[in-house]
């Protein structure tokens, strides 16, 4: 099981250098914008954006391909429940009381291709080129404003980054239990859906029990440590915006603000 959300890929490319406040920023601008294409040659020309981002990234292509394959069971369960769901007016085929409808194949398409470039988008800017640290200490720039209100910036982004961190390890860890119960004879892929839950449990109960005393050793450390939140901490990394962050982020959301008006005027 390799899982690629969490895992920085370190390299020296326009992506990777980008601030990350303005990374995040942008990222999510670019989630939002993803679900106001409508039609297929807009959603289609937003996948040759990413494929130049990823390209530009100088990430290896199994990143891409491995992002694509955590999501095939989710993409799958939207794509059935919004080619089946609901009517149209043209029939595309029909067998018993099963009907496909032109309009809902539209847009079940339609939908799969949001889904698949919002986990892309997500992935590309927050963790393939930007490490747990930085991320956490950008989500820290970015909720100070708030500290004001008595929002608790600085502990959400110690708690994001943490996760984020723990993520690749806990997948590895699960691998590891399942190769050995299956060197000790447990059998995952036969019998029904009950008897695979309970093959489960051999897996995910030592998993979960691993997880809390990580979480317990991690929280002994940071006491151990005097730690306190952000309360008079400085950090020796400090971001500072360039001319070609401005850019960048503006030319991605400037093409997708083209897009969306090609949509209304093309």
């Amino acid at each position: 099981m390799r899982i690629t959300l969490g895992k920085y890929y370190r390299a020296d490319s326009l992506i990777h250098n980008f601030d990350p406040r303005l990374k995040i920023v942008t990222s999510f601008v670019l989630m939002i914008l993803i679900f106001c294409l409508q039609t297929l040659w807009a959603l289609a020309a937003y996948a040759l954006i990413l494929l130049a981002l990823f390209a530009c990234a100088k990430l290896p292509w199994s990143c891409f391909w491995q992002s694509l394959k955590q999501i095939v069971a989710i993409s799958a369960v939207i794509f059935l429940m919004n080619l089946f769901i609901g009517t149209g007016e043209t029939v595309l085929w029909r067998w018993r009381f099963i009907v496909i409808y032109q309009e809902n194949l539209l847009q079940a398409v339609k939908m799969l291709l949001r889904i698949v470039y919002l986990v892309l988008t997500s992935t590309l800017f927050l963790t393939l080129t930007t490490s747990p640290l930085v991320i956490a200490a950008a989500l820290e720039d970015l909720f100070k404003p708030f500290s004001k209100f008595g929002f608790p910036g600085h502990e959400i982004a110690m708690m994001l980054s943490i996760a984020l961190r723990f993520v690749p390890t806990i997948a590895e860890e699960m691998e590891t239990l399942e190769k050995a119960q299956l060197a000790r004879g447990a059998d995952f892929d036969t019998g029904g859906i009950i008897k695979k839950a309970k093959g489960m449990v051999v897996i995910l109960v030592p998993l979960f029990v691993s997880a809390i005393n990580r979480a317990l050793d991690l929280a002994t450390s940071m006491e151990a440590r005097c730690y306190h939140g952000g309360e008079h901490r400085t950090r020796l990394q400090q971001f500072k915006l360039q001319a070609r962050d401005y850019l960048l982020a503006s030319s991605l959301i400037g093409a997708l603000v083209l897009l969306l008006l090609g949509q209304v005027y093309l």
